[in-house]
């Protein structure tokens, strides 16, 4: 049977694991990807974006923690998963399918009313970015 400690940190490992997707999904709404093909400071990237300079390298870190970007002195680069999955117009670009996501993360976070109510939640829609998630999907299956 399984110490205290090691079932919490089951526990945790599932209560925790929206973070990691938060970060990737509010990277790929902001294209952050697609600046960062060349080494980017923190404030190139916030001004690009017209974004928050201090909350802009958190999230870069955030990105760096997950191997997503590498940081070299003060810079941000894609790391080679980054660059081949999440720059848009990439063969293998997965943009469109993370996008489609945020509108699943919009509405299973109405779990807690659906339970309550069983009406199905409706608070998000994107059709096209599910139609371009599948091409998503399919281009790395189709030659």
């Amino acid at each position: 049977m399984a110490g205290i400690l090691d079932q919490t940190k089951e526990i945790r490992k599932i209560w925790s694991g929206y973070q990691s997707s938060r970060v990737l999904i509010t990277a790929n709404n902001f294209r952050i990807f697609d600046y960062l093909e060349e080494q980017k400071t923190a404030k190139y990237v916030a001004d690009k974006l017209k974004t928050d300079r201090r909350a802009t390298e958190i999230l870069l870190d955030a990105l760096t923690g997950l191997e997503l970007l590498r940081k070299n002195k003060g810079g941000y680069k894609n790391a080679s998963i980054a660059s081949r999955l999440l720059v848009s117009g990439r063969p293998y670009y997965q943009g469109d399918i993370i996008k489609h996501v945020n509108s699943l993360w919009d509405n299973w976070s109405d779990l807690d009313r659906i339970l309550k109510t069983g009406v199905p939640s409706r608070k998000s829609r994107d059709h096209k970015a599910f139609i371009l998630g599948m091409h998503n999907l399919a281009s790395l299956k189709a030659k």
